[in-house]
């Protein structure tokens, strides 16, 4: 079997080609995609100075608190209202500082395959920066959850994400009291299920994992009294666990009674799942659906499972399989690229630094219908070509190509198209860019290949 182009490596595994990239692994594409499994990433300094989550949340709930009390003591003054209404533009330049930052990594990274890495399981272990309260800590949950485990198991990414405030405010877990602990006897405050539920379905053992509602609730009963500490009590904005909202009693998940404590019972009950038959099948075929195919081979993802299983989750010897297994199918299988993978790809292809340029390029996204760190629920963004796949969407796709090209001077698409894709380079994209009557056409034409949307 012919081995795939390293271009196809680069654009599958990574973020799309740099020019020259293809040429600079030709020699090992599979070790450099492997290579980057383990160790450091490349340079951070994109998310230097961005401030940590207990801090930014710590300012959002004093600023709901005053805006309650403006609207409590002083209904008529609209003024003051609507000046504390205006601080919430701060929260959104935050957030806009974070997809800045986010951006700026994905583009400028010398290790696109660790990068990608980190967006997939970002996007497994999702929140919405949709609401207020999560607005200005979206981008840090990825920082502070996600980022620092990937070279370690799954149990602890589960951990770390499911005790994350964004997490927690995100899924309504700080509202969340037993019925029958002492904050749930005093106050109009229930049990809710969200985080409970979205874990088991979502995020370890699958919708068809074998779980029942009653499991849920058992569950739901073991998470309360996780939840953030707020300054208006003394608080800091970080985790804690209050046990006077935890459901006393010994409660039963998927058959195994779970003794003791709240906050020892729910890292039981993580780690049990993190390692579960169900959730290793679970993990291992969205990631060979993400990286393989949108139908990926059942041989493939069994193997992938056993990876899992056999080595209790640890995440880059199950990445590092994934990979085999998937590089040997590059030729045989496409991808479509969501819209802000896109347009990294994109910028990247152009060496486009997008530092400044967050609020047009976040108008592009929206436009295509993927704002950052925005996805329509819990289950994170689609996956499947049948997602973005509309004619609406390739022509939104296809004007921005037009503008951007217009905006991209001096620039040789035929000796770029051949930097970027090597012998990937399909005879009718490399025709269609000779072709072209204009330097403007040619550089459109090649921004909308299907070398560009289909990764």
């Amino acid at each position: 079997m012919k081995s795939p182009a390293p271009a196809r490596f680069v654009s599958r595994f990574g973020l799309g080609a740099r020019p020259g990239d293809a040429t600079a692994i030709a020699a090992d594409p599979l070790g450099w995609t492997l290579a980057q499994l383990t160790g450091e990433p490349d340079d951070r300094r994109a998310f230097e100075g961005r401030p940590a989550s207990d801090k930014l949340l710590a300012d959002v709930f004093l600023f709901q608190r005053e805006l309650l009390k403006a609207r409590r003591d002083k209904a008529d003054d609209e003024k003051e209202i609507a000046a504390k209404v205006m601080e919430r533009k701060d929260f959104r330049n935050i957030y806009l500082a974070d997809v800045e930052a986010r951006l700026t990594q994905a583009v400028m990274t010398e290790t696109p395959v660790h990068e990608r890495l980190v967006r997939f399981w970002s996007n497994h272990f999702t929140v919405s920066a949709e609401k207020l309260v999560v607005l200005t800590v979206a981008g840090a949950f990825e920082r502070e959850a996600i980022r620092p485990r990937l070279n370690g198991h799954f149990r602890d990414m589960l951990q770390a994400s499911t005790a994350h405030p964004a997490m927690i405010l995100y899924l309504d877990n700080d509202r969340s009291a037993g019925p029958n602990s002492k904050v749930g006897q005093r106050r109009d405050l229930g049990l809710n299920e969200n985080l409970a539920r979205e874990i088991l379905e979502l995020q370890t053992l699958g919708v068809n994992g074998g779980y029942t509602q009653a499991d849920v609730t058992a569950f739901a009963r073991i998470l309360t009294g996780w939840t953030v500490s707020r300054p208006i009590i003394g608080g800091t904005g970080r985790f804690t666990y209050v046990d006077r909202m935890h459901e006393p009693g010994d409660h039963a998940v998927l058959g195994k009674t779970y003794r003791g404590k709240g906050d020892a019972q729910t890292r039981a009950v993580l780690a049990d799942l993190a390692v579960h038959p169900a959730t290793a099948r679970f993990i291992a075929f969205k990631l060979a659906r993400h990286f393989i195919a949108d139908t990926p081979p059942e041989d493939a993802v069994t193997a992938l499972a056993r990876t899992f299983m056999e080595t209790d989750g640890h995440l880059p010897s199950v990445h590092k399989r994934l990979f085999e297994l998937a590089a040997p199918l590059l030729d045989e299988t496409r991808k479509i690229r969501p819209p802000e993978d896109y347009v990294v790809a994109t910028l990247r292809a152009l060496k486009i630094d997008p530092a400044d340029k967050t609020r047009k390029i976040f108008a592009v996204l929206r436009d295509m219908g993927q704002r950052p760190m925005v996805p329509p629920g819990p289950d994170g963004w689609p996956d499947t070509a049948g997602e973005w796949l509309s004619g609406q969407s390739l022509m939104t796709r296809i004007d921005w190509a037009s503008a951007l090209a217009e905006r991209v001077v001096r620039v040789d698409s035929r000796a770029l198209a051949g930097f970027l894709w090597g012998e990937a380079l399909s005879e009718s994209t490399r025709t269609s860019i000779a072709r072209a009557e204009s330097a403007h056409q040619a550089l459109s034409l090649l921004l909308a290949a299907p070398e560009m949307i289909y990764a």
